[in-house]
This record gives C-alpha cells, sequence and structure tokens, in this order.
C-alpha cells in the first residue's frame, strides 16, 4: 500500500530531524571513539549515580538516598540524578559489562534525550502554527544549544513575549500560557526529570 501524500508531509519533518540531531552528534551515536564524560563532574558524581540508580532498577528498586557520596544524600531530591526520569529505568536495560553500565550506552542514552526534546520541542511549535522550516530549525536549536536554551531563552522567552500581547491565554481565566508553561517546566525539572522531560511537558501544554 502507498503511503498517502499527506501521511508522508507529516513523517519525513520528524525523521528529518531526529537525523539532524544525530548528525550533530555522530561522534557519540555512531562511534566508541569519542565520549561527553571525560569532565570531572560527569566522570566522578554523574556516572557513580547512574550506576547507583541502574543497579537499583535493575534490582526491582528505586534508589532514592545515596550512601555512597559524601556522608550520604538524597538523590530523589535533587534535579540532577534524574530518579524519576523516564530514561534512567530506560538506561537500565542496556546491557552491561562485568556489572558496570557501558559509557558507550550512555552516549546513545544521551542523545536519544536530545531526539526527543528535539521532537517534541518541534510539535510545539507547529502547534505554534510556524511553519514547517522555522519549527525544524527552533527546535533543533532547543535540542542542542545546552541547558540555558530552556532556563533563560530560545523557545519560552519568544513565547512570553507573544502571550504578553494577549495573543494566547489559558483557559477563561486569561493567565498568559507563557506564564503557566514557565512555572510547570520549572516543576518538571525540580521532579529531577531534566530538559527532555521538560520540553514534552511544554507539547502537552501547548496542545
Amino acid at each position: 500500500m502507498t503511503p498517502s501524500p499527506g501521511r508522508l508531509a507529516r513523517a519525513w519533518p520528524p525523521v528529518l530531524l531526529v537525523f539532524s540531531v544525530i548528525t550533530v552528534f555522530w561522534k557519540l551515536a555512531l562511534t566508541k571513539q569519542y565520549t561527553f564524560l571525560e569532565s570531572p563532574d560527569n566522570a566522578n558524581q554523574v556516572m557513580p549515580w547512574l550506576q547507583a540508580q541502574v543497579y537499583a532498577i535493575r534490582h526491582w528498586s528505586v534508589l532514592i538516598w545515596d550512601p555512597y557520596e559524601w556522608f550520604g544524600q538524597s538523590l530523589i531530591g535533587q534535579v540532577q540524578p534524574g530518579v524519576a526520569s523516564p530514561f534512567t529505568f530506560l538506561l537500565a536495560l542496556a546491557p552491561l559489562h562485568d556489572g558496570h553500565i557501558q559509557p558507550f550506552y550512555v552516549c546513545l542514552w544521551f542523545v536519544l534525550m536530545h531526539c526527543v526534546a528535539a521532537l517534541f520541542a518541534y510539535w510545539f511549535l507547529q502547534d505554534l502554527k510556524l511553519a514547517v522550516w522555522p519549527s525544524l530549525v527552533g527546535a533543533l536549536l532547543y535540542a542542542t544549544a545546552g541547558g540555558p536554551a530552556l532556563r533563560y531563552g530560545g523557545l519560552l522567552r519568544q513565547y512570553r513575549m507573544a502571550a504578553a500581547t494577549g495573543s494566547r491565554h489559558l483557559g477563561s481565566g486569561g493567565v498568559p500560557l507563557s506564564a503557566a508553561l514557565a512555572a510547570r517546566t520549572r516543576a518538571v525539572e525540580e521532579c529531577g526529570v531534566g530538559r527532555c522531560a521538560a520540553g514534552c511537558f511544554l507539547a502537552l501544554w501547548a496542545s
């Protein structure tokens, strides 16, 4: 059966977007020669976090307290460890080597989160009635520009300006949608689910 033109028109932008994100991170996604884990924070803090969480998940539990660093610390009470993130549970499915998570699969996990962030940012921009190509460019920049893209600029800032003019509001109460997006994005971050899930949250609230 030949796909309809309308279905093809909806399918090619997300496919191109995922391909573009993988192209940006090709060293991580397509080879085992490179890693983003060489920094002290990633190597000495993030990887032990992930290792402990993956070990717990694979033994049917959730690690809400980390007894291995400092004098012990709460993981679920922090943003960075991502204990509540579904992507952490997905990482637990990756093959282990001698009981340890493999850096290559952590790199693939990293690229996957950016692909998902790009897709939801694209659908969010499409919901704002942007054309396909501006939506693609905006989503690609959102997913690959680093952490400040969510907190301080880009998508939310521009949409906040648009909502301030009264062009779009949330419900009959007249609350600017941008304010709701900003507040709920911050709430998602505080739950430890990170930028990618925040992008999902933005897309859901824009629908």
